[in-house]
């Protein structure tokens, strides 16, 4: 039978690539999840989105255009989306404009972009 041996934390080295991660559930027990599966539940890049409206991509980052999502930006955005609802930031590539909208579920509306300036 192995016996157990405790692991203490600053012994532990680092690692570049791991596949698990040691983790904690809602009442304090020790676990381990992998890091596929974490990822899947955090922020996702999507890539490059050519033609698409954003309005199913829940929490991710990439870059789009602006031919399907009406911003009129062409760069980077972010979604973060929680229990149905949606706040979206997007900025250009070449950094001279900021929007955001938000979707409310209760009324299944997206609203419009809006322009964000700083003075």
């Amino acid at each position: 039978m192995a016996e157990k041996q405790d692991i203490r934390e600053d012994q532990m080295t680092e690692m570049t690539n791991p596949q698990k991660i040691r983790c904690l559930d809602s009442e304090g027990n020790s676990g381990l999840i992998l890091l596929s599966t974490l990822l899947l539940k955090t922020m996702r890049n999507v890539g490059y989105l050519s033609s698409n409206d954003l309005k199913n991509v829940g929490t991710s980052c990439g870059y789009a255009i602006s031919t399907e999502d009406g911003s009129g930006i062409n760069g980077l955005f972010l979604s973060i989306e929680a229990m149905g609802y949606y706040f979206q930031i997007k900025v250009s590539y070449t950094g001279d404009s900021l929007k955001f909208r938000v979707y409310n579920k209760e009324s299944d509306i997206w609203i419009n972009w809006r322009s964000i300036s700083f003075t």
